[in-house]
């Protein structure tokens, strides 16, 4: 309740991966309507180009002002709706959203799951926009294969062995 929303992003910048072959789910466990942030999505492809000269900032306000004037001005549509249970958001991670602030006095609930490309590693220099990576890739180092205890390797490719 009352958390603070969530900056554009697209998530590729935020994985410590060095492939964007990589989808997540976003499942909500409650129902999240308008007034407590659901996820907001920019539509296009091109939207990545669009706001790719402007630097990101998770702490103040000016990135996500300087990123709703670039949208406006491309006249790119951006879908807010809320969420019902049930319901899930399947987005790549170029992928451009957001979530706006939570306005409620109840705790806005959702499981997120990540699957990406089996061979993916971590890059050599994850930064601090990939946040706490080492939680969700224990003793896995820079250059290692992104496999560990928390993310097991879910389905083999037919091409080739599992790297494990």
């Amino acid at each position: 309740p009352g958390c603070g929303r969530t900056p554009w992003h697209h998530d590729a910048e935020h994985f410590p991966l060095n492939t964007v072959q990589a989808v997540t789910a976003w499942i909500p466990v409650t129902a999240i309507p308008a007034h407590m942030g659901p996820l907001a999505m920019a539509r296009g492809a091109h939207v990545r180009d669009t706001v790719a000269d402007l630097s990101f900032d998770k702490v103040g306000t000016s990135y996500d002002g300087a990123v709703a004037r670039r949208l406006a001005e491309g006249g790119v549509a951006v879908e807010a709706s809320p969420y019902a249970v049930g319901e899930v958001s399947f987005h790549s991670a170029l992928c451009f959203h957001t979530a706006g602030p939570n306005r409620s006095t109840q705790p806005r609930r959702a499981l997120s799951t990540t699957y990406y490309a089996d061979g993916a590693r971590v890059i050599e220099a994850p930064t601090l926009v990939s946040g706490r990576w080492r939680d969700f890739l224990p003793g896995v180092e820079p250059g290692g294969l992104a496999a560990s205890t928390l993310n097991p390797i879910v389905a083999e490719r037919e091409d080739e062995p599992t790297v494990q």
